[in-house]
This record gives structure tokens, sequence and C-alpha cells, in this order.
């Protein structure tokens, strides 16, 4: 899922909309091309030490934002991944504060201020979600009726990923036919079974016969008593159009309109 952003009023390319990103991030080309100054440094996911630097104006859409604090990354093992070169990543600094309405079937992607989509009228049925250290999550459940929580991330590809701790406290791989496999991600790499959930329920809505990545080694994905049972990906958003309500705490799934009549 890619957009065109403009940072110090320039393109500077394509970056993935991922609300499994904790912050706005960019290779050393964009932030060369935009004059980006540094202001400071962070660790990321494997303790790794990078600089974050300041855009002065960061636009998408219609949404402008001043004074954008920037993650300096290299994406060189991403650019696999997509069918264009991708410049960086559009995360929660950008999503903190909208609303943000995804319909990947007609490929649109709307942002609106959080305070003037409250006012307006609304006949979406919502869930709650819950944003734990800058992810989005909502309570899913899956084949059998085990119920935890997931966060909603437009950066998996997949179905769902089902981790470790949960698999095996609900006893979900079993006899069911998997094959191995690994999934990598920001540096980090877990084992995995891919197989099929016969069914999985998000947000009031049920989605049958999910691809599904089961976890058999850790994922070190929060932690504690903020610790989460998987990851909900594309592969069951594609099937709606998909609201983020980030400060109002909710998230809705609408079935998307198509000749063959609507997905529910």
């Amino acid at each position: 899922l890619l957009v065109q952003p403009r940072i110090n009023d320039l393109d500077v390319g394509w970056f993935a909309f991922d609300t499994g990103a904790t912050a706005m991030l960019a290779d050393r080309a964009a932030i060369e091309a935009a004059a980006l100054e540094p202001i400071g440094w962070v660790r990321l996911q494997g303790d790794a030490r990078t600089t974050v630097f300041r855009a002065d104006r960061f636009e998408l859409g219609p949404m402008e934002i001043d004074d954008l604090p920037v993650v300096g990354v290299s994406f060189e093992s991403l650019w696999r991944g997509f069918a264009q070169e991708t410049r960086g990543v559009v995360g929660y600094e950008v999503l903190a504060g909208s609303v943000v309405t995804l319909d990947l079937h007609r490929h649109r992607l709307t942002l609106r201020d959080s305070h003037v989509a409250a006012a307006a009228p609304d006949d979406r049925v919502w869930a709650p979600m819950e944003i734990r250290r800058r992810l989005p999550c909502v309570r899913v459940r899956v084949e059998g009726g085990a119920e935890g929580l997931f966060m909603v991330d437009t950066g998996f590809a997949g179905g769902v990923w089902l981790f470790e701790e949960f698999v095996a406290e609900h006893q979900l791989l079993g006899d069911r036919p998997t094959r191995s496999g690994r999934i990598r991600n920001y540096g980090s790499s877990t084992p995995v079974r891919t197989g099929i959930l016969e069914w999985v329920e998000v947000a009031g809505r049920r989605i049958e016969r999910v691809p599904a990545e089961f976890s058999t080694g850790p994922m070190t994905l929060l932690a504690g008593d903020e610790a989460i049972d998987g990851i909900i990906g594309l592969e069951v958003l594609e099937h709606f159009v998909v609201t983020f309500d980030y400060d109002g705490g909710r998230f809705a799934l609408d079935p998307v309109e198509t000749e063959h009549g609507a997905f529910r």
C-alpha cells in the first residue's frame, strides 16, 4: 500500500502507508532530497541507533503537518516486496489525530481531522480500538472461539498472523495442514507454519477461509502487560472499507459494494 507525500514541498518518492509503523520513516535519499535537519536519535527494533530528523512541512493529500519528526532508516531490503522503489513509511506520527478510511478495492485513501469527522453524521457500526505503543489494536475471534487482541497492520500483506503463545494456548496447530516458513519484519525473523483458519471475526464481521501464519517461535512485538496476540493484515482488510478513528478509539469494517454484491 503506497502513497506519494510531499516533504518540504518536494515529491521525494513512494512511501508505504503502514498502521503498524510507530513513527514516520525515510531513507537517506529522501532525507537528502528534502534537506532535513537532524534533531536527535532513537533506538529501533534490534536496538540499532538511528538519527531523527525534522521535516518543516509534510503533505499527504489535503493533510498538512508542520515540524514532523522523521526517523532515518535503510529500505533496501524492503524494495523487493514492492512494485515501486520505496523511500519511507508513513506511520503513527501522521495518523494520530486523524480518521483514516481505506478502500483497497477502489485504491482510495481518505484522511480527515478527527474533530471534523466526529461532528459529521455517521451510521457505521463501530468496534473499540485500543492504541498500544502507537499501534491500533482490536479484539478478534478465530476458529474454535479463541479471542485475543490483534494489531491491524496495513503493512502486513497476509491475512492473519497468530503469535506463538496464542497458538499454543488455544492449540491452533494440532494436525492442521501447514507448511514451514519465516516472516521477516524490520530486521527480525520469526519461524511460522502457514495454513488456513476456517474463520476470523473482527469488528462484527466474519471472514471465512483466511490465510494464516502460526508462529512457532517468539515474536517480540510489545511485551508484558502490553503484549498482543497477533496481526490482522491486508488479505482480511481488502474485503472492506476500513476506518480507523485514532482519537475516538474505534474501528469499523464496512462491506465493499461491487458488481458481485457486498462481502459481509
